[in-house]
């Protein structure tokens, strides 16, 4: 209260001293009181007055704030009613056209309008031919082509045009100072990057630089001339079936045609084939290997036909491979599986018109289901291999022998051969050679002609093993040869009888079921 007043109030009431109307020399004291209380009545009318003042004061300042306030709702209210009225009334239609033709006249709406074009809309031309042709294409915007030679070849493809690159005519094609870069797909399909297949124009680049891409590798019906050796990594590759899809390796190739260069490659729906083989023939005189996998594991063919090569497939450790509806026709090998050839599965697979259809060298765990060995010279070759298995297999014109199993560096063990048949291998000089222990399941051998008829062994055992191959069941007449040492369970007796047929030899022994006679 005290700093409130503090300018109103005379001095002495803050120090104390005499005021200057105090004086001793002057008057009574009842003079000098009666002063003093007119000067304190003076002082109390001043400060009414100041209250009264300051009262007004914030009356004032209160009432211009309420009606600064008011004002600014009467505002806010009229903008309010305003707003909502041009909306009601706002013909939005007429407002665009007359925006429009504003940026008409002024030319910006054609500069907007084609700079999207050029940057948002792929333009479309017949071929790349065509492409290379246009004016309209800038920095930055798209072209899709209907066909690479020709509309409709399978070649039509999406492109990004770009100022700077480096053209190679297959995924960047130069347009002038303009680049056009090759978009892939989920797939890329061989004729995107030119490839024609038609068997003349050399297709090799446009394989080559198809297999650079991730995804996986399209090949469609034709014939696809390659005078390069590939190699494939991490990726399928499949055409359009084994006799509509033809990749024909020239004699431009030495050595490897195909080359795998890594786990879990699929190859699927197609043939390669070389330049040198005659379906009628046995065998080919060309050098070169088709396909060539050195220590890569899970590879997968399927409905593949590999035709007319020195080494069909050579496999060299290669663990876990999967051949399924597999054809290997006219080579010399049709597979040389060598060193730690493990854990393969060959199921429906045909074997044809080979030197020696399959060779085994080394390895475990090798499957057959359903396969097919005609017209080779041998049809399996196996030495120092373990665990082989042949379930429902068929073998027929194999002209040495249908298998020949040998002991090698390693002892041979479980070989086995369940439900297959042996038919009509002409010429043989021994059916089966062995060095080791077999057993054949439910067999049938029919009209096999051996060399020198009536005196040759169907089973020859090439070394001093006591071993002898364990016939369970099945039938083995009406092939031309000497039937002895076999173990033998419940085999029909005709067959050990018929001499037309076959002629019984010596150490036949019969083991825990008794002969029963083949009807």
């Amino acid at each position: 209260m005290q700093n409130i007043f503090i300018d109103i109030l005379p001095p002495w009431v803050e120090t104390g001293l005499q005021p200057a109307f105090y004086d001793k020399e002057s008057g009574t004291v009842l003079q000098q009181v009666s002063r003093m209380w007119a000067k304190m009545i003076e002082l109390g009318n001043g400060f009414n007055t100041f209250t009264e003042n300051t009262a007004d004061y914030v009356n004032q300042f209160t009432d211009d704030i309420n009606e600064t306030v008011d004002d600014y709702i009467e505002k806010f209210n009229d903008l309010h009613d305003y707003v909502h009225d041009y909306f009601d009334n706002l013909d939005v239609q007429e407002e665009i056209n007359n925006k429009l033709d504003d940026m008409l006249e002024q030319g910006t709406l054609q500069e907007i309008i084609t700079a999207y074009i050029q940057s948002n809309v792929a333009w479309t031309f017949d071929t790349v031919a065509d492409m290379k042709l246009a004016t309209n294409l800038i920095d930055g915007s798209y072209a899709r082509t209907l066909g690479f030679h020709s509309v409709g070849d399978g070649g039509g493809a999406l492109y990004k045009i770009t100022d700077t690159g480096t053209a190679d005519e297959m995924a960047i094609i130069a347009i002038d100072d303009l680049y056009a870069n090759f978009i892939p797909d989920n797939e890329i399909n061989v004729k995107q990057l030119g490839a024609y297949g038609d068997d003349t124009h050399d297709d090799s680049n446009a394989i080559i630089k198809a297999l650079t891409y991730n995804q996986p590798l399209y090949l469609p019906k034709g014939r696809y001339k390659l005078t390069q050796a590939i190699s494939i990594a991490n990726k399928i590759v499949h055409g359009a079936g084994q006799f509509n899809t033809f990749i024909k390796a020239y004699n431009d190739i030495s050595g490897n045609v195909i080359t795998l260069t890594s786990d879990h490659v699929k190859l699927q729906d197609l043939t390669l084939e070389s330049p040198d083989y005659d379906y009628s023939a046995v065998g080919t005189t060309n050098d070169n290997t088709g396909i060539y996998i050195n220590d890569y594991h899970h590879i997968t063919m399927e409905n593949v036909r590999v035709v007319g090569f020195n080494y069909g497939v050579y496999a060299r450790r290669a663990w876990c491979l999967s051949c399924y509806d597999v054809m290997m026709l006219c080579c010399n090998y049709g597979l040389y599986g060598i060193d730690e050839f493990n854990n393969t599965l060959f199921e429906r697979c045909i074997i044809d018109n080979n030197t020696v259809g399959f060779h085994f060298q080394g390895g475990y765990g090798n499957v057959f289901n359903a396969c097919d060995f005609e017209k080779n010279t041998d049809g399996v070759w196996t030495e120092s291999h373990g665990d082989l298995t042949f379930n429902g297999c068929y073998f027929e014109n194999n002209y040495s022998s249908a298998l020949h199993i040998k002991w090698g560096i390693r002892p041979i063990t479980a070989i086995t051969i369940n439900s297959s048949t042996f038919w009509a291998n002409a010429q043989c000089d021994g059916l089966i050679k062995y060095h080791a222990p077999i057993v054949l399941r439910d067999c049938t051998f029919r009209n096999n002609e051996l060399l020198e008829a009536g005196s040759m062994p169907i089973f020859i055992k090439e070394n001093s093993t006591q071993c002898l191959p364990h016939i369970i069941g099945g039938d083995i007449g009406a092939s031309f040869g000497v039937l002895n040492d076999i173990w033998v369970d419940k085999l029909g007796a005709k067959a050990l009888t018929a001499s037309d047929w076959i002629t019984a030899g010596e150490n036949i022994t019969i083991g825990n079921f008794a002969l029963y006679e083949d009807n």
